[in-house]
């Protein structure tokens, strides 16, 4: 009973904070165990939203989220941190990808323009983020960015040799 409590009163402050905008950045993954209620949270939301075009674009959210959180890490961003956030981030938009794969026609495309959107934009935030972050984390997130950028080259080229 204590663990129901002690969760509804987590909603509760979340809710308060994001109403009064103190929590632009959510809660960072330093403080482990509120960040991993929080993502928990963001799972049972995720189930109680209908409809798959929502849950795509709740995913898409989310994933805005683990930006947002890697924005605000600053000088704190260590390897193992930049590392958390972009694997959540992955798995959000691989979500929403894959829900977006299971819509009709304009639902579909719609989608699939939010998840390339997204990308695009991340892409742009990983080399913001990467001028702010220490040493370490930066050389982790110039590697991320050369890895979105060389794969999908690479796919594209197998495409082109395959005609």
């Amino acid at each position: 009973m204590k663990e129901y409590f002690f969760l509804f009163l987590i909603l509760c402050s979340s809710f308060v904070m994001a109403e009064n905008g103190e929590n632009d950045k959510g809660i960072l993954p330093s403080a482990v165990y509120l960040w991993k209620i929080d993502l928990r949270i963001e799972r049972i939301t995720l189930f109680l939203t209908p409809g798959i075009r929502s849950k795509a674009v709740k995913e898409l959210e989310f994933a805005k989220e683990r930006e947002q959180e890697l924005e605000a890490l600053g000088l704190d961003a260590t390897v193992d941190l930049v590392d958390l956030l972009e694997n959540n981030y992955d798995f959000n938009v691989q979500n929403a990808e894959d829900l977006g794969a299971r819509l009709k026609d304009e639902d579909q495309k719609e989608v699939f323009g939010l998840v390339a959107e997204a990308k695009s934009k991340h892409l742009e935030v990983l080399e913001r983020v990467r001028l702010k972050v220490p040493d370490k984390a930066s050389i982790k997130i110039q590697d991320i960015i050369d890895r979105k950028i060389f794969i999908p080259a690479i796919r594209v080229g197998d495409e082109l040799n395959d005609d």
